[in-house]
């Protein structure tokens, strides 16, 4: 749901400057009447063609607006030419326009853009402003950006709002004038404090991303509404991205809805994605599939690749269509087409699984590539699982066992230099009926190539591999399950291409009130060191625990916890969300009675 760019520049000014007034030239009678003047008024026709400036512009503008006078296109450039020859920059300007418009006159914009220049010179602000339309598009004069943001600069400075934007739109491109957000937001602002839509828009987009002034969600929605009122749909879109993120405003689905539907019934594929998404989701509308694929499939018509992927899931679940894999594929196939990261892993999976499309691993690893190399963490991570088999069963004695010798307390920097050299992050993935799932853990080593971490971390089936954190970014293939107890939660995976620093397991039970540290991947963030204390000793459903205050989050399970002499006491397992700083690892004795199962000779 990301924010739509900046618009571009407006079209040419088309209306007529003001007209003088008629009753300068109508009898008392006339000026007092109600009904339209009919005719020429005499003294009017008189004055023109005594070669009165202003009366040649009004019977020019009379023709031209057909007021009192059949219209007559070629009538009024006549009038206005005599007035214009004359020095007068109004008459310059209409008659400019008529040659731009090709009334009255063949369409010519070289002869446009003369009469312009005319009366932008003697300080015309419409004119200036056509001026600089004409260098801006290159019609009647070679395009240059540069003579467009002159002219407009002049203009603007009188206070025309349409060349306060584009003046601005020229600073925010770099066209004409040195690349300035700062400047473009400036005569943004003066635009849409005048009421150009455009301006309010773009000005908001620049609140809201913080380009040329502080970022700020609140004056982004402001501005946002004041377009989105006018009607802009761009400008409905983002306000509704900002009610749906809660940003500037209080999050209100509700009312994220109701804009994303403003902009998606003008037809804006964005808002329709948007608003297909809410219905997927149920926010702020009540659930209804058949809703959703309704506004993705608008959405899809435009070639919006993100609606093109949901309706690929749509399809592939039967939500709100019937169920269809070949249907899903198509559409995933679509997207990923665009280059969009999540529809390339899709296809990858629906390869994988042979879901719609014939299964055909080799096809299965070029699109999951493809995601990765845009980006997709899941695709990155289960890229190493297909380029390897498992081939070799291998098993390790254990030589890490702490034992009886004198020991010196370390200092945390000691013991997390010591947790870093051997913590792992590990990534497992299994393929279901329903997809493909990416589950993420800790481990650490207790052999050069014997991983220890939790049963749940890496169940039976899954494929997977570890990294070592830090600045290795190289993946290593679990080939093996050496053993599992999934009563204490504890797996060995064999890993025979990594080589790390063995950690010594000391399986006597600590002490309550002892110091803990913990080594982990929450949530991604690789190499987490935590300090804590042991705050109690339980027996959870028969299974002894040990409950330390040391924060343990998703990701970091299985990972190691220290005592103070740089041994691991336990294996961090779990935490209650519902709680502060309950958190339970598996005391390290159950690692060692798992070891004593294992034969070194298997």
């Amino acid at each position: 749901m990301g924010r739509l760019k900046a618009l571009g520049s407006f079209l040419i000014e088309v209306g007529l400057l003001v007209a003088i007034s008629l009753a300068l030239y109508a009898s008392p009678l006339q000026a007092q009447s109600q009904t339209p003047v009919t005719g020429i008024p005499q003294k009017l026709l008189a004055k023109a063609k005594a070669g009165d400036a202003d009366a040649q512009f009004s019977l020019g503008w009379l023709y031209d607006q057909g007021q009192g006078v059949t219209q007559d296109y070629a009538q009024a450039a006549a009038w206005y030419r005599k007035a214009a020859e004359q020095g007068d920059a109004s008459a310059q300007f209409n008659l400019g326009s008529l040659y731009r418009q090709g009334r009255g006159v063949p369409q010519d914009y070289a002869q446009a853009t003369a009469w312009y220049r005319r009366a932008a010179e003697q300080g015309l602000a419409r004119a200036q402003y056509n001026l600089g339309v004409a260098y801006d598009n290159g019609q009647g004069v070679t395009q240059d950006y540069a003579q467009a943001a002159t002219w407009w600069h002049k203009a603007a400075e009188q206070g025309a709002a349409n060349a306060q934007y584009n003046l601005g739109l020229l600073y925010d491109n770099g066209q004409g004038v040195t690349q300035d957000y700062a400047q473009a937001a400036t005569w943004y602002r003066k635009a849409a404090e005048q009421g150009v839509a455009n301006a309010q828009y773009n000005l908001a987009l620049f609140c809201d991303q913080g380009q040329g002034v502080p970022q700020d969600y609140a004056q982004a929605a402001v501005w946002y509404r004041k377009a989105a009122e006018q009607g802009l749909a761009n400008a409905q879109n983002n306000l509704g991205l900002l009610y749906h993120q809660g940003q500037g405003m209080p999050q209100d689905y509700a009312q994220a809805a109701a804009w994303f539907r403003k902009a998606a019934e003008q037809g804006l594929a964005n808002a329709q994605f948007n608003l297909g998404s809410l219905y997927h989701q149920g926010q702020g509308v009540a659930q209804d599939y058949a809703q959703a694929a309704a506004w993705y499939r608008k959405a899809v018509e435009q070639g919006f690749a993100n609606a093109q992927n949901n309706l690929g899931s749509l399809y592939r679940h039967g939500q709100g269509v019937p169920q269809d894999y070949a249907q899903a594929a198509a559409w995933y196939r679509r997207a990923a087409e665009q280059g969009l990261a999540t529809a390339q892993s899709n296809l990858g999976d629906m390869y994988y699984l042979g879901q719609g499309v014939g299964q055909d691993d080799a096809e299965a690893v070029a699109w999951y590539r493809k995601a990765a190399d845009n980006g997709s963490t899941k695709a990155k991570a289960i890229l190493p699982l297909l380029s390897e088999k498992t081939v070799i069963a291998a098993s390790s004695a254990n030589r890490g066992v702490a034992g009886n010798l004198a020991r010196t307390a370390l200092s945390p920097q000691a013991i997390a230099k010591r947790a870093s050299e051997s913590t792992v992050l590990i990534v497992s993935t299994d393929r279901s009926g329903k997809g493909v799932y990416v589950y993420f853990g800790s481990g650490f080593a207790i052999e050069p190539n014997l991983i220890v971490t939790n049963s749940h971390v890496f169940q039976d089936g899954r494929l997977g591999l570890v990294r070592k954190i830090g600045s290795d970014r190289v993946p290593h293939i679990i080939e093996k399950v050496v053993l599992r107890d999934k009563e204490n939660d504890i797996v060995l995976l064999y890993v025979p291409d990594l080589d790390l620093p063995s950690l010594p397991i000391q399986p006597s039970e600590p002490v309550i009130g002892d110091t803990v540290f913990t080594m982990g991947n929450p949530k991604g963030m690789e190499g987490t060191f935590s300090e804590g204390l042991v705050s109690a000793l339980r027996e959870e459903r028969g299974v002894r625990m040990i409950q330390i205050t040391a924060p343990i989050s998703h990701g970091s399970s299985g990972g190691p916890v220290f005592n103070i002499y740089g041994e691991v006491i336990g294996i961090s397992t779990s935490t209650l969300s519902s709680g502060q700083s309950l958190n339970f690892a598996v005391p390290a004795s159950a690692i060692d009675a798992l070891l004593q199962r294992a034969n070194p000779n298997n």
